[in-house]
């Protein structure tokens, strides 16, 4: 663009000597480029760029969107992106200290310098309700004040792992589904990272947390929900390159039978119905006075 203004307007100056304005956050708009890794990508910046000590800089301080909806969802929405922004990153795991495990919650600060990894420290955590057999969780939800964990009855078995890592086994054969158990639904603040409150729904399998927000006193939690974790079985290689393996986990899955082209038609028609009625998204509404 630089050059392209200078030609234009015959101008050696930058930008052909014409006042550009840019908005936007560039630290959520990094450059794409194919096959590089994420040094490449700051590297092409327009912070690393020559001509960035010749930019002024103005800051927004009033997100207008929020102001003129006077929405609460919106303001905490606003607020988290200004985080990731930021570079700090939180994510959910197990620690092991003196002999106990513990779910917690891992903040790796933003630095511009050195390993953020070095910098890396629990804010939260929560005892598992079986020591042994602590809950399986992909993702976790963040709220203003909380952090929202669910504990499905889908557990990690230690024992069951020790043994899958001295028989070169997959992670997967340690994993332990409870159906008559409950799936509990903990907030912890993040201001102490103490638990706040536990909930209980029925039993279920979730992978992702879509959205959790707070508004009115309520916590809304929003989870991608499966009746049972059968859905894992379309996820292994072997069923995802041979058709007939993914004709299987989706029998496995659905529980489908084969039947005639009428049939079929009523069939799907009822089935439909009560797969919708089965795998309705539970939203769980929390009074957090």
């Amino acid at each position: 663009m630089d050059r392209t203004l200078q030609e234009l307007r015959k101008n050696s100056e930058i930008m052909g000597g014409a006042l550009l304005i840019l908005s936007g956050d560039f630290r959520q708009t990094l450059p794409v480029i194919p096959k590089s890794t994420p040094a490449d990508e700051i590297n092409a910046c327009l912070k690393k760029s020559h001509l960035w000590p010749k930019v002024q800089i103005l800051q927004l301080t009033k997100n207008m969107r929020v102001e003129l909806s006077k929405d609460e969802t919106a303001a905490h929405f606003a607020k988290i992106l200004l985080q990731i922004g930021e570079g700090d990153v939180y994510n959910v795991g197990m620690s092991f200290k003196k002999g106990r495990l513990r779910h917690v919650v891992v903040k790796f600060p933003y630095t511009e310098k050195g390993d953020m990894f070095s910098r890396a420290h629990v804010v939260a955590s929560v005892k598992p309700r079986w020591p042994l057999h602590p809950a399986y969780m992909h993702t976790f939800g963040i709220t203003e004040n909380y952090f929202v964990i669910v504990e499905q009855p889908l557990a990690v078995s230690i024992c069951g792992t020790v043994r899958a890592q001295l028989a070169n086994e997959p992670l997967s054969t340690s994993l332990r589904w409870y159906p008559e158990e409950e799936t509990h639904v903990i907030l912890l603040r993040r201001s102490d990272g103490v638990e706040h409150a536990r909930y209980r729904t029925e039993a279920l399998f979730f992978l992702h947390v879509i959205n959790a927000f707070e508004k009115d006193n309520e916590l809304t939690v929003d989870l991608c929900a499966y009746k049972d974790p059968k859905v894992i079985n379309a996820m292994y290689i072997h069923a995802i390159k041979s058709t007939v393996g993914i004709r299987k986990a989706a029998d496995e899955l659905f529980q489908l039978s084969k039947m005639d082209v009428k049939t079929c038609t009523k069939q799907r028609k009822r089935r439909t119905k009560e797969k919708q009625k089965e795998h309705t998204l539970p939203t769980i509404f929390i009074d957090t006075l």
